[in-house]
């Protein structure tokens, strides 16, 4: 075991390295306003243990997945805004890899899975707290919003149109995803 930003691993000792939804939760929003440098760090760490023509996939969502990929963002913005802004953007990102001689990016979006499984599309979820566990997007909401987001729902459901509500704003998912996959190289 280890931290990122310190790889018990000898210099360029792996011909990959998968990083999976993990960026995300290295920095506090103090460093997230500062240009992210624990990701600097783990980066920089990243590439050191990556051999020459080594591969580097890392899984994260851009801003625009993160806001209408999940069709419950719309009934939490202030927590997923916040959520948004520990996020790198993907071009900082790519800046920040080809700086260390990691380029050749490739993208590939993924539209048609969803990080929670089937569970995802369950318009009552919110309500669940063990739903909510199962998705790092709620931790930054407020009791006062979700009190609202889930007054939201029941007005929904009052209304008969929750299920609907849930379809049109997943039909954005369709288009955009909640992930993105970045590939990229070592230079030789």
């Amino acid at each position: 075991q280890s931290t990122l930003q310190s790889l018990p691993f000898k210099d360029a000792s792996f011909d990959g390295v998968m990083v999976n939804f993990v960026l995300h939760h290295l920095d506090n929003t103090e460093g997230c306003d500062n240009g992210f440098p624990a990701v600097q760090l783990a980066l920089k760490e990243i590439r050191r243990v990556l051999k020459p023509g080594g591969a580097l996939i890392i899984q994260t969502s851009s801003h625009e997945q993160l806001l209408d990929g999940y069709w419950w963002a719309e009934i939490i913005p202030e927590a997923m805004t916040a959520y948004k802004h520990r996020y790198p953007k993907i071009k900082h990102l790519e800046t920040l890899l080809s700086q260390m001689g990691i380029s050749d990016f490739e993208h590939y979006i993924e539209v048609d899975e969803v990080l929670q499984g089937e569970s995802y599309f369950d318009p009552k979820g919110p309500f669940n707290k063990t739903y909510r566990d199962a998705d790092s997007n709620w931790t930054l909401v407020s009791p006062d919003e979700l009190e609202s987001a889930l007054n939201q729902l029941r007005e929904h459901e009052a209304n008969n149109n929750l299920e609907k509500y849930v379809q049109d704003r997943d039909s954005l998912r369709k288009k955009i995803g909640q992930m993105t996959f970045i590939k990229a190289l070592v230079k030789s």
